[in-house]
């Protein structure tokens, strides 16, 4: 199955970007990873980046044996192991990493019939916009989203809260392992979308749809939304991965 898919990562108005993506494929399996790194300095990109790469050397290491059913465990087995080494990182006694040195993490692994799981841990977000409607995948691991899931604030409060990017877990603060979300199935032309806050802090759902159904072209997608949140904030770092299935 070849599934069409492009990704783009900017630094916006800050001097280091700490946001990191890639794409992996082996034996009929798809990876789309997105991580948000935070730390002082360049701790943010060196947790992003150590994450998703050591997720992708475990997979590598046994990209002979990777199947349907144990591809989900290899995630999962590596995101623990980074988490792991973050944490080994931060307590060494280095004053190079901070309390802070962490890291979100949403993987949306698909495969060739269809099925697909993610793999989240944080507040960057997967979507799917399945015929004209946008469907969030993900949920925010935040300070915001626990008021709103106790019904203390409401919707509207909840996307301009300002604990909207306060986390509650994340890959390497705590130990946390990633969430692993029930597996479903997409289906031929729905739109996969993976995003930093970067992204998602400056459009709405509306806006969203709008931008993805203006062209068919995922790159062209891509540039738009990162030149707009530039054009609009550009105060954070911004990632984004489209698939078109």
């Amino acid at each position: 199955m070849n599934f069409q898919y492009f990704g783009l990562c900017d630094a916006g108005k800050r001097d280091i970007n700490e946001d990191f993506i890639a794409c992996y494929e082996a034996n009929g399996l798809h990876i789309m990873f997105v991580a948000d790194g935070m730390g002082a300095n360049k701790e943010g990109l060196l947790a992003s980046e150590v994450t998703v790469k050591e997720i992708i050397r475990y997979l590598d290491m046994n990209s002979a044996s990777i199947s349907r059913e144990n591809a989900v465990s290899m995630v999962y087995f590596g995101a623990y192991t980074a988490g792991r080494m973050l944490s080994a990182l931060k307590s060494s006694g280095s004053e190079l990493y901070s309390e802070n040195f962490s890291t979100t993490l949403t993987a949306f692994i698909l495969f060739d019939d269809y099925s697909y799981t993610i793999a989240h841990i944080g507040n960057s977000r997967a979507y799917m916009l399945r015929q004209g409607q946008l469907y969030q995948l993900t949920r925010d691991e935040t300070e915001a989203q626990v008021l709103f899931d106790m019904q203390q604030i409401t919707y509207e409060q909840l996307i301009h809260h300002p604990q909207r990017n306060i986390l509650t877990k994340s890959l390497g603060m705590n130990d946390d392992n990633v969430t692993l979300y029930p597996p479903n199935y997409a289906a031929p032309r729905d739109m996969i979308i993976l995003m930093t806050n970067g992204i998602f802090d400056v459009f709405n759902e509306q806006d969203m749809v709008y931008l993805i159904q203006a062209s068919s072209d995922t790159a062209q997608i891509c540039e738009s939304f990162i030149k707009i949140a530039n054009e609009t904030s550009g105060i954070d770092n911004s990632a984004v991965i489209l698939c078109m299935i």
